[in-house]
């Protein structure tokens, strides 16, 4: 075999491995009334696991650097079937106070009654997004950002700012399923 054969079997080897993964994406939707939703994308015909999205929410400015408060949220969607859009709508998006987290987390749990320090987020000005992990069909874990799509060993990207006020986010319910029209087009990873 020739380097260009052998080159040309990793990159097949490499493109392989990688194509679940590039069909998995999120996307931001900002429809006319202004309740922000957030899209998990699987355009593959195979499910992926342990999806989880690391996303901010600034209120009072488009950045969490200016904004009145930047709730950070870290949502688990256990299992994106097939072909599937899981959406997270704004309107379901509740928070706690940064200080009041440390109030009713007991170090490995949330302490019973927690719920009742959750209070609606004002609209958002924006969704950033930190990051996405999942598990592919292989058992590989991925990180997508809105730079790269790679392999990873350990999780959680993490935006910090200097917001005047902070807070713990949870998304109440669950989240809106819709097929998506194939599983056919690929994003580019």
């Amino acid at each position: 075999m020739t380097n260009d054969q052998l080159d040309q079997s990793r990159e097949d080897e490499q493109y392989a491995k990688r194509s679940q993964a590039m069909r998995v994406f999120y996307w931001v939707e900002e429809p006319a009334d202004g309740h922000l939703r957030l899209h998990l994308v699987n355009s593959s015909p195979d499910p992926v696991s342990d999806a989880d999205v690391y996303f901010g929410a600034p209120v009072g400015s488009m950045t969490a650097v200016y904004s009145d408060l930047y709730v950070s949220y870290e949502q688990r969607i256990p299992y994106l079937p097939p072909c599937s859009d899981t959406i997270l709508d704004s309107r379901h998006w509740l928070y706690m106070d940064e200080g009041q987290y440390d109030k009713v987390y007991a170090g490995t749990h949330l302490l019973p009654g927690w719920e009742k320090s959750l209070k609606p987020l004002p609209t958002p000005d924006a969704v950033w997004v930190d990051g996405l992990t999942f598990y592919d069909r292989d058992g590989a874990w991925w990180q997508r950002t809105s730079t790269a799509l790679e392999q990873v060993e350990v999780a959680g990207p993490r935006t910090e700012g200097q917001a005047d006020h902070y807070g713990w986010g949870y998304v109440r319910g669950t989240p809106e399923l819709k097929a998506t029209a194939s599983c056919s087009g690929d994003q580019a990873g």
